[in-house]
């Protein structure tokens, strides 16, 4: 029911699931392959597989902070247990992505020319993993967020704290050893990022 309120407030609709990601990618990829001259060869698919991967978590992490806090009034009036408003927002996400994780796989087979091997058995552990970071981070959030609503000022710069160390724009296995080890150990979406390159690029 959610999911079609929210496409109903706009003319494209259900497109927008499509467009949204594909616009942020092409934006991202204006920047710093044509004005910054930054990418090399392959660069857009470099930068799409990272940037849809990174959308599923800032999308998950914006809609779920608040969710307790927007059913305060529903809680007030009913019994109904906190953590279900969370889990909504995560389902709604999780729908969203599973459409747009569908082009992406369209988008490596036909322009990138991906095939699928054994290697991509390990795309289930990789989101099952992703799923749980998310997770992670959503749930404490939502509880903080209702507690004390001053945090939502703080959600923006964690945001853009994981945008630019998770490796989007840079390829973390071009670092410095040291400074991969330590990004691939204490920053999960890198890892997690990477990981969905290593199978989806380069089998």
């Amino acid at each position: 029911m959610q999911l079609r309120a929210n496409a109903a407030r706009t003319y494209l609709s259900y497109a927008w699931w499509l467009f949204e990601p594909l616009l942020y990618v092409g934006l991202f990829y204006l920047v710093f392959e044509v004005l910054l001259l930054r990418g090399t060869p392959g660069f857009f698919y470099f930068l799409i597989v990272g940037k849809i991967s990174f959308l599923w978590v800032s999308k998950s992490l914006g809609q779920g902070a608040g969710s307790i806090e927007g059913g305060r009034s529903l809680i007030g009036q009913t019994y109904m247990p906190m953590l279900m408003f969370p889990y909504v927002s995560l389902f709604e996400t999780g729908y969203k992505q599973t459409v747009v994780f569908l082009m992406l796989f369209a988008v490596m087979f036909l322009g990138y020319g991906s095939t699928v091997n054994e290697s991509w058995w390990w795309l289930a552990p990789v989101i099952l993993v992703n799923l749980l970071f998310i997770i992670s981070l959503v749930l404490p959030f939502a509880w903080l967020v209702a507690v004390v609503p001053d945090v939502k000022m703080v959600l923006p710069i964690i945001t853009i704290f994981l945008l630019f160390t998770s490796g989007i724009f840079f390829d973390v296995r071009e670092l410095e050893p040291e400074a991969m080890e330590l990004l691939l150990t204490y920053q999960p979406l890198a890892f997690i990022l990477d990981a969905y390159r290593q199978i989806v690029m380069y089998s």
